[in-house]
């Protein structure tokens, strides 16, 4: 049988998981993710933080990963009590865990934010900027990551905008102008403005989504992708059709790059830039590895027009890929094919699997249907999200 809180995998993974959790797996997941939820994004999940927490605790309290959520949870609310939680989850994590790459480091926990750098990846064709900030209910850090990219013109393109220090704008503008700036999709919304004052003269490409998306209401946009005519034939665009998400992904193929914004997660150990990023893929069941979160067969809309989108990805050929919430530095050999991998659950199913995995997935987070309806709803209304300039 297929888990829902593992996507892309049997219940078998969910059993292996039951000793480093603490108990069962299943049960961890439901009361981590709404935890989660209910911290991170209260204006849509209607969650009780404090009796999902709880109750994590009473069940699993015997291994380190509840207490390491009831100090993210707790970090701002009562940080005696936060870090009397870190405290407790450090001693349990035994050496050699399995799940210890999800502790925070000293500077993570105390919020130390490094400074920005503007870091070549792909020597004279792309570079990468990570942008500090924090999720709603928590200081805590995650990141962000501007990609630029030099195409055959030597025009410069930035994807996914993020905010900007002056020396990092001032690296950018050392490169050359930047003639477009793109967010691919409507989730990435905050920063678009900063951009177009950063680089007054660059076209800025949204999605159709952000049209229909009440916050990014403040965004103004030039056009949209898909619409626009002015990119070089040398970036394929990828739509992601029948998924709430309404993503773009980019490849650049000079350098057989893909750029993702949310689409498929990283939840593999070894990336130290944030504990949140790293804490919240494991809660929506990326556990060692690169896959979709739990929650993304609730978003599949269409699954037909999905599987058609995530066909052409598929068949289209890059050898490295990038993310908003990624590495620095392009993931290429085995997190590429794992990358692959993780579309070929979609790309599996019939109908009737898509129905039965959601169902089960509801029935796991009673509440959630009518959170998620109660945000479509919202989201569905005309005019209530970017504008247009006029032309």
């Amino acid at each position: 049988m297929r888990s829902v809180f593992l996507l892309g995998c049997d219940v078998d993974a969910e059993r292996a998981l039951e000793e480093p959790l603490g108990g069962d797996a299943a049960r961890f997941f439901v009361l981590a993710q709404r935890a989660v939820w209910g911290m991170t994004q209260p204006d849509v999940v209607r969650a009780n933080v404090d009796a999902a927490l709880g109750a994590l605790i009473r069940s699993h309290g015997g291994a380190f990963p509840a207490h390491l959520l009831a100090a993210w949870v707790w970090h701002d609310r009562d940080r005696s009590r936060a870090d009397d939680a870190l405290a407790r989850a450090r001693a349990m994590a035994t050496p050699g865990h399995a799940l210890a790459y999800l502790l925070p480091s000293d500077e993570a926990w105390r919020c130390v934010r490094p400074d920005q750098r503007l870091e070549e990846v792909v020597e004279g064709r792309m570079w990468r900027a990570r942008h500090w900030l924090t999720m709603r209910g928590s200081t805590l850090l995650i990141t962000s990551t501007a990609t630029l990219v030099r195409t055959d013109g030597g025009d410069l393109l930035l994807v996914n905008p993020v905010a900007l220090d002056g020396p990092t704008r001032d690296a950018i503008a050392a490169l050359g102008p930047v003639r477009w700036i793109v967010t691919q999709g409507r989730a990435h919304s905050a920063h678009i403005d900063d951009a177009r004052r950063a680089f007054p003269e660059a076209t800025v490409l949204g999605t159709p989504g952000h049209l229909r998306h009440p916050p990014a209401a403040h965004v103004e946009l030039d056009d949209v992708l898909g619409t626009y005519r002015g990119l070089p034939a040398e970036l394929e665009l990828l739509p992601i059709d029948g998924h709430v998400f309404r993503e773009w992904l980019l490849v650049h193929r000079p350098t057989r790059t893909l750029i993702v914004q949310d689409l498929v997660g990283y939840g593999l150990p070894g990336d130290p830039a944030t504990c949140v990023g790293r804490l919240y893929a494991f809660a929506f069941g990326l556990v060692h590895r690169i896959g979709l979160m739990s929650y993304s067969v609730a978003f599949w809309e269409n699954l037909p027009a999905l599987r058609d989108s995530l066909r052409r990805v598929r068949d289209t050929a890059f050898d490295q890929v990038v993310g908003a919430h990624w590495p620095i530095e392009p993931r290429r050999g085995d997190e590429v094919r794992a990358f692959r991998e993780a579309l070929e659950l979609p790309l599996g199913l019939r109908r009737i699997d898509h129905v039965s995995l959601a169902a089960r997935y509801f029935w796991s987070q009673p509440g959630f249907l009518v959170d998620l309806l109660r945000y479509q709803r919202a989201s569905s209304k005309v005019n209530a999200g970017a504008r247009l300039r006029k032309r």
